[in-house]
C-alpha cells in the first residue's frame, strides 16, 4: 500500500467521521426539541386549572357526566405529574450520553451567548433592539453550532443586537440591504 493511498483512505474516513456527526447533530437538535416540549408540558400542567366537576344534576345528570368534557386526568393527579418528570429525566439522559459521546470525539458546542458575533463562526439570521448589549453582541442562539477538533462542523445561527442607527427607523434594514 503506497502512502498516497493511505492517505487518500485517511482522508476519506475523516469525511465520513465529518458526515455522520453531522448526523449525529441532528439527533441532538431534535432531542433538544423535545427536551423542550416535555418542559413546555411540564409547565402548562403545572399551571392547568382542575377541568369543571362533573354535573349530576337532573333526570339525565348522570348521562352527561359520561360525555363531559373533563379529563380524568387532573393536575393534581401524581401519575401524570411522574409520567412528564419521566419523560424529562428519559430524553435528558439520552441526550446527556450522545453529548458525552460526540465530546469523547472532540465535538464541542461553539458558546455564542452574550458574545460578539464572529462570521467564522456563526452566521445571524436576524437583528433586533436591544439597549442592555453593545452593538452585534449574540443574544439568541437559534441553531447550535459545533466545532469538531479545530474545525467548524457547522456554524450558529443566531440572532445579534442591531446597531443604534438600524434600530431607530423600522426600513433601515432594507436599505443597507439594497
Amino acid at each position: 500500500m503506497t502512502s498516497h493511498s493511505i492517505s487518500s483512505q485517511k482522508a476519506q474516513a475523516a469525511r465520513e467521521q465529518e458526515t455522520l456527526f453531522q448526523e449525529l447533530l441532528e439527533v441532538l437538535d431534535t432531542l433538544d426539541q423535545a427536551q423542550a416540549h416535555w418542559q413546555t408540558a411540564a409547565a402548562s400542567y403545572r399551571e392547568s386549572p382542575a377541568p369543571p366537576p362533573a354535573t349530576s344534576s337532573g333526570p339525565l345528570g348522570w348521562l352527561q357526566s359520561l360525555f363531559s368534557p373533563s379529563s380524568p386526568v387532573t393536575p393534581a393527579d401524581p401519575q401524570m405529574q411522574e409520567v412528564i418528570e419521566s419523560g424529562q429525566e428519559g430524553i435528558e439522559l439520552i441526550r446527556q450520553t450522545l453529548m458525552d459521546v460526540l465530546r469523547r470525539r472532540q465535538v464541542e458546542p461553539i458558546p455564542v451567548l452574550e458574545k460578539s458575533f464572529d462570521p467564522k463562526t456563526m452566521f445571524a439570521v436576524d437583528r433586533q433592539p436591544n439597549a442592555s448589549y453593545p452593538a452585534m453582541t449574540v443574544i439568541q442562539e437559534v441553531v447550535r453550532g459545533y466545532r469538531w477538533g479545530d474545525r467548524l462542523l457547522r456554524e450558529a445561527q443566531v440572532i445579534v443586537v442591531a446597531p443604534e442607527e438600524e434600530s431607530s427607523t423600522p426600513d433601515s434594514l432594507d436599505k443597507k440591504t439594497k
